[in-house]
């Protein structure tokens, strides 16, 4: 299977770079990063290696889904 990785504008990576340093939350900050380090190569299980971000924001038995009464 071919990989794929994003190619970014050298303005683009550093608006990126400032939004991992500067960002409001962690979830922005990890996605900037993530986005910086896909363009320099890094695969997916990588970058989940790397940082703490998840494919899937729920875990099983959450209540996602569920009716509420």
């Amino acid at each position: 299977m071919k990989k794929k990785f994003i190619q970014l504008e050298e303005t683009e990576k550093v608006t990126l770079q400032e939004g991992h340093k500067n960002g409001k939350t962690k979830a922005f900050q990890e996605r900037c990063h993530c986005l910086v380090l896909s363009s320099e190569g890094y695969e997916v299980k990588e970058l989940a290696g790397i940082s703490e971000f998840r494919r899937f924001p729920f875990t099983l038995g959450s209540s996602v889904g569920k009716k509420t009464a």
